[in-house]
């Protein structure tokens, strides 16, 4: 943790939290505090989505099921029988952790699960969970379930303070994590996972379980959220909590503010919130969806990295733009509007190209300096056998990409593979880092120590890069 991130972020939610503790005295508006209420449970939900699918690139379409299951936690438990509702949002946290271990048991242990297959499959858990909740009457059985105001410290004022403090808690817990784990080896390892994970097996991260604990992280906190979420709307039905617009506005606010950073979300919730309300108070609700489409067009052509990350490439332009037409919308018009104005100033300015200078010409030719050969180097003997396969090969169906391969690499060695595209060399390679299984082979790998290949005579995934270069591993 940076030290400008453990006085700035604290200093942060102080002040947000004095907005509504000394409302009254600054004079707060209290339409401001719902709004931000409202932009502290996205936020939630956007940085929950992001610290599993921004992270480490498995785009998920299942945002609202943990909505769904913080929702209907404090539902049932608390609106029809009374459960404390702190207790309520632990069950929450729990319920969609089990259900996020249900996901990444089979979507995470299958290689075929990736990419598009793990979003449809992601997909899919929102529908059934609303069907359950339907034809459930001890669920919800179609009719809704009304969620009183439950008790809380009457000097904190009123409910919608009490609301306020909550989101702001919860989400600034979610921001916190997203950091540390952005910072730490965790979000290395997912890195490297969205950037090449086969690359990243082979060299012995263990991405099984960096991403079964990203997608524990992304569920508890979206649970949570979604338990919040149930008092703020005071009403929870099947129709209006596991429907699409939850994962598509999260997808959204993530992909426009930057889904490989920790502040990224957060940037594109502003900007979508704000702009949403904007709009309304306009009188051009309908243009909503056509807005937010077209913006996140023109980003992800312009700036497919986010408005976060081109922001950091110009900070001191885009501030002062944002001031300058802030202050000049401020003076005739709503705050709101001028914060909205600023923000789409900066963001524009962010997209210019930039001016890049000239290239210097080339350095002049250094004179020739004459070679020497040196003597050939006394031949070594070789060393201890570290990777050796036998008769390896390797079908893709009908296709015979290796087919009696042997090899024998000892210490000390440089070996290569020598072949046209198509040969086989990626797919051996893959072969001897564990990362695919031979379809028929005779190996041993004496630096391998795990049951798994003893049992088998092939290295794991893991176990080989692990023995042998654990410096290589993301720290």
């Amino acid at each position: 943790m940076t030290r400008r991130f453990a006085i700035g972020f604290p200093l942060v939610v102080a002040v947000l939290a004095c907005l509504s503790l000394y409302r009254v005295t600054l004079g707060f508006p209290l339409f401001y505090l719902a709004l931000l209420t409202l932009m502290f449970f996205w936020v939630t939900q956007a940085t929950s989505w992001n610290v599993l699918s921004g992270y480490s690139g498995y785009f998920s379409f299942g945002q609202a099921a943990y909505v769904g299951i913080g929702a209907y936690s404090t539902a049932v438990l608390f609106g029809r029988h009374g459960v404390n509702f702190y207790v309520t949002i632990l069950v929450a946290a729990g319920l969609s952790a089990v259900l996020a271990l249900a996901i990444g048991a089979v979507a995470f242990r299958l290689r075929s699960l990736r990419g598009e297959i793990f979003a449809l499959l992601t997909l899919a858990v929102p529908f059934i969970l609303a069907a359950l909740a339907r034809i459930n009457s001890s669920i919800d059985g179609g009719q809704g379930i009304i969620v009183a105001v439950p008790p809380f410290p009457e000097g904190l004022g009123l409910f919608q303070d009490f609301l306020y403090l909550l989101n702001l808690v919860v989400a600034a817990l979610a921001v916190l994590v997203a950091y540390l784990m952005q910072k730490s080896r965790f979000g290395w390892a997912l890195a490297a996972v969205r950037d090449a994970e086969d690359v990243a097996e082979g060299l012995g991260v263990p991405t099984f379980r960096y991403k079964m604990l990203a997608l524990l992280a992304s569920a508890v906190i979206g649970g949570v959220g979604g338990s919040l979420f149930a008092l703020q709307i005071g009403f929870v039905a099947v129709d209006s909590i596991f429907h699409l617009t939850v994962p598509l506005f999260v997808i959204v606010m993530s992909v426009l503010g930057g889904r490989t950073h920790w502040l990224g979300p957060v940037v594109g919730v502003v900007l979508v919130v704000l702009l949403q309300d904007r709009l309304t108070a306009s009188g051009l609700g309908e243009w909503q969806l056509i807005v937010l489409g077209g913006m996140l067009v023109v980003l992800v052509v312009l700036a497919p990295d986010g408005v976060y990350a081109r922001l950091r490439a110009r900070p001191l332009v885009a501030l002062v733009t944002a001031a300058v037409v802030a202050a000049a919308v401020w003076l005739p018009g709503e705050p709101l509007d001028a914060i909205l104005a600023g923000l789409l100033a900066a963001t524009v300015v962010a997209l210019l190209p930039v001016r890049r200078p000239p290239a210097p010409p080339p350095p002049e030719a250094a004179p020739a300096v004459p070679v020497t050969v040196a003597p050939p180097a006394e031949p070594v003997a070789p060393g201890e056998v570290l990777i050796e396969c036998r008769n390896v090969a390797r079908y893709f169906g009908g296709v015979r990409a290796l087919e009696d391969v042997s090899l024998t690499v000892r210490e000390g060695e440089i070996v290569g593979l020598v072949g046209p595209n198509g040969s086989g060399k990626t797919t051996l390679v893959s072969l001897l880092s564990g990362n695919l299984r031979p379809t028929r082979a005779a190996s041993t790998w004496p630096a391998t120590t795990s049951p798994s290949s003893r049992r088998t005579g092939w290295p794991t995934p893991e176990s080989p890069a692990r023995t042998r270069s654990p410096d290589r591993s993301p720290r």
